[in-house]
């Protein structure tokens, strides 16, 4: 009977844990989503571009084999044509 109390007690620690820690968990997701909506709605810190991720890569890429030149997109790392890996890009900056 003492092991009952006990493993019921502890089931019963473990519900009501879960249960704060899932409406704690939706009331910061509540808090982030009201947040962002009332920053954009009265535009508090989000009309400068420095804030904003810049790409590694803005501009297309273009294959380095001759008889190749394909036009890649800008994330790719090998050419879709010929599949010769495209040149590394050491540093973009938001300017490109």
């Amino acid at each position: 009977m003492m092991m009952a109390d006990g493993m019921f007690g502890a089931i019963a620690i473990v519900m009501v844990v879960g249960f704060f820690g899932f409406f704690f968990v939706v009331a910061m997701a509540l808090f982030r989503v009201v947040g962002t909506l009332f920053r954009r709605l009265f535009m508090i810190g989000g009309g400068d571009d420095s804030a904003r991720p810049v790409s590694f890569a803005t501009r297309n890429v273009h294959c380095r084999n001759p008889q190749c030149r394909h036009t890649n997109i800008p994330t790719a790392r090998y050419c879709a044509r010929c599949g010769q890996r495209l040149a590394a890009l050491e540093h973009v900056d938001q300017h490109g």
